[in-house]
């Protein structure tokens, strides 16, 4: 469990390390992003091209069926595919992950401002 800040400068240093975490995860999510729409769109083409070349092979003097088309295509791109959702859920994490440093970081603005409240209170006493 993170330490309680307990003063304002604990407050200020908690917030800079946090801020400083947000801004890596946010360069993280970039590069990811960038990767994942990489990762889809080579998946799609690949597809499209295996499930073409599928088509020019024959069985029996016959042309394969679609559902035969489409499971060596499947069989064929499975490695691109689980690249491109292992990316995907890597951005779900990310993205998860700067939801909670967001979170913190209004938590450790409002105890900021509980400190501040009880320091004004005690300058009135």
């Amino acid at each position: 469990m993170p330490e309680i800040p307990v003063t304002l400068t604990d407050v200020a240093l908690n917030l800079s390390h946090m801020s400083r975490d947000l801004a890596h995860l946010t360069n993280d999510l970039a590069n990811l992003e960038t990767k994942y729409v990489e990762a889809d769109l080579a998946l799609t083409i690949a597809y499209a091209k295996e499930y073409l070349k599928s088509g020019v092979e024959e069985e029996n003097g016959r042309p394969p069926s679609v559902a035969t088309r489409e499971a060596r295509t499947n069989i064929a791109v499975h490695d691109l595919r689980v690249a491109a959702e292992t990316l995907k859920t890597r951005l779900g994490i990310v993205r998860k992950n700067i939801d909670t440093i967001k979170t913190r970081i209004d938590c450790a603005r409002s105890g900021g401002a509980l400190i501040r409240a009880e320091m004004d209170l005690e300058r009135v006493k």
